[in-house]
């Protein structure tokens, strides 16, 4: 059903395809060194959503930037919550340039949703891609053809779930969030910290790095992210 969504969506557009970055997409340097050209790089809301750190970053287990003894290994997804609004990113794609986000968030729907933006003397309001959540067992059989294609991008540097709900954020990954959403402005950030959650869906950001101070510490640059990725960052919003 997602999938026909997103194909009459595609169907349906224009030229440009607008696109909500709610993880490492938050940052206009990473979404630079992902797509071609980027346009119209913007803040945005979008309502019933919220972010959750549940998702097993396999890039990051790849180029070994994580810790998988302390679990510390999530990257964030859009997750659907009634009540909630999401604040994030938003910006233009050219239509060409679809596949590369389809192919750069495999793992993840990528659905057409409804987002707010906030202008000069309005709220518009318009229809964006936004990377949510799914489970593996529609990952293993509607994403990917085959057990070698799921071996191929998962399994030959990983082994378990991809969804989960008792990992923690990987260190370099949040610090590059925070950073971005900071840049963004205030309400961006204080999202980020108050309303977004753990893969328990209960501990909210701010918490998190409450209770455990050191995670910051520990990292010195969103660059380290960056760099763990050879200049191209992924699977992540």
């Amino acid at each position: 059903m997602n999938g026909q969504r997103l194909q009459k969506f595609l169907s349906d557009s224009a030229e440009l395809v607008s696109v909500v970055g709610h993880g490492s997409l938050m940052s206009i340097e990473s979404a630079a060194r992902s797509f071609k050209r980027i346009e119209a790089f913007r803040t945005c809301t979008v309502p019933g959503f919220a972010r959750v750190f549940n998702k097993v970053c396999i890039h990051s287990i790849r180029s070994g930037a994580v810790d998988q003894g302390a679990r510390e290994i999530a990257c964030c997804s859009a997750t659907p919550l009634p009540g909630h609004v999401l604040h994030a990113a938003a910006f233009d794609l050219h239509r060409e340039e679809v596949p590369s986000l389809l192919e750069r968030e495999h793992e993840f729907e990528v659905v057409p949703v409804e987002i707010s933006e906030a202008g000069p003397h309005t709220t518009n309001t318009k229809t964006a891609l936004l990377c949510v959540e799914t489970t593996d067992e529609v990952y293993r059989t509607t994403k990917c053809s085959s057990e070698s294609e799921y071996h191929r991008r998962v399994g030959q540097f990983y082994e378990g779930k991809i969804w989960r709900d008792d990992i923690r954020p990987a260190r370099a990954y949040l610090q590059l969030c925070l950073t971005a959403a900071r840049d963004l402005g205030q309400g961006v950030y204080e999202n980020l910290l108050d309303a977004s959650f753990l893969a328990d869906r209960k501990t909210t950001v701010r918490e998190y790095l409450n209770s455990q101070p050191e995670v910051l510490s520990w990292v010195t640059s969103p660059a380290r992210y960056s760099a763990s990725r050879g200049g191209h960052d992924g699977q992540e919003g």
